[in-house]
């Protein structure tokens, strides 16, 4: 098996490549994407709690808040969490 049929056994990019944009604009697409699936899942491991997140992710607590902000997430995640219960 060479290398690209083992690759293609792997869904490592869930959309396809759209082949009419340059490979900037796709890697800008793919990187987005990333950011904010990341982003979203790290706050909802801690709970909206961004201090906690940016330790997690290894990270300056500003850059996350302004990854936050980059991709509209942009409410108060904490309060959010906070009306759900805390366990």
């Amino acid at each position: 098996m060479n290398i690209i049929e083992n690759l293609d056994r792997f869904d490592l990019f869930p959309n396809k490549f759209d082949w009419t944009k340059s490979y900037g604009e796709n890697r800008r697409q793919y990187t987005e994407s990333f950011e904010r699936r990341y982003i979203s899942e790290l706050l909802k491991r801690h709970r909206g709690n961004i201090s906690k997140a940016a330790r997690e992710a290894r990270m300056d607590r500003k850059h996350l808040h302004d990854l936050c902000l980059k991709h509209g997430i942009t409410s108060d995640i904490r309060r959010v969490w906070s009306n759900h219960g805390r366990s």
